[in-house]
């Protein structure tokens, strides 16, 4: 039983550090235009983790590198679940604008007070 514990321990200890690894995989395979591979390690990261929006942000911004637009547009619509993910809301406004959607862009855009980084953005598309 004391072995069963010591297994546990270990495993909670280490399964932040490997999704944080699986996260920088997928990053390392769109460096290297490996748009697939990454797409396939974020929705397997989605998958185990529903709530994490850093791997379904990244699996749509694989999807428009991959010339997907139209699947990561329904990706993101998808994904995003009240209350509403700004990293998400981002992503879906890259997605229509990769698709020559740049009106839905940006009303996406203009529903920010702050963007993803807390800058303000109404301003910045509008000029």
């Amino acid at each position: 039983m004391k072995n069963v514990w010591i297994l546990l321990a270990i495993t909670a200890f280490c399964a932040p550090a490997t999704q944080g690894q699986n996260i920088d995989t997928g990053l390392k395979m769109m460096k290297y235009q490996r748009y697939q591979s990454a797409i396939e390690i974020f929705k397997k990261l989605s998958a185990a983790n529903s709530s994490d929006d850093k791997a379904a942000y990244w699996r749509g911004i694989a999807e428009i590198r991959n010339k997907n637009a139209d699947t990561a547009i329904a990706h993101y619509n998808n994904s995003i679940k009240e209350p509403k993910s700004n990293l998400l809301l981002a992503g879906l406004a890259n997605a229509y604008a990769a698709a020559g959607k740049k009106g839905d862009a940006l009303k996406i855009l203009l529903l920010f007070d702050k963007g993803p980084d807390g800058v303000k953005m109404k301003n910045l598309w509008l000029q």
